[in-house]
């Protein structure tokens, strides 16, 4: 919360207003919408660079990625999540490449095995 002290030429008591501070975490996509934003276990690199998107512009740590990514997935999806070792450590890079190996297959990434 933010505090702001006016000081007025006369001697006066000073106003003291505060400013609610503003939750970040607001600013993310709704849950329930439309358009909301909703892992179900299928193009986990179009739901990654909407997240990352949406989770820069409200400055998330990558610690505050990891915790706060698990709101925007599936139920079934959870269970995978919650077993991630870099969920589990909060370090986003690692889970990033986690997610994206257990639901990229190898026809999407262009491997191709004889």
């Amino acid at each position: 919360m933010s505090l702001f002290v006016i000081i007025m030429a006369e001697p006066a008591a000073p106003i003291v207003a505060t400013i609610p501070q503003t939750n970040i975490l607001s600013q993310m996509p709704s849950l329930h919408g439309k358009n909301s934003l909703c892992f179900q276990g299928k193009d986990i690199e179009g739901f990654l660079t909407e997240y990352e998107h949406f989770a820069s512009h409200v400055n998330l740590t990558d610690e505050a990625k990891c915790e706060e990514i698990r709101i925007y997935f599936a139920k079934k999806e959870k269970q995978v999540l919650d077993i991630l070792k870099g969920y589990v450590m909060l370090n986003w890079n690692n889970l990033k490449g986690q997610l994206w190996s257990l639901y990229t297959s190898s026809v999407e990434r262009r491997i191709y095995q004889p």
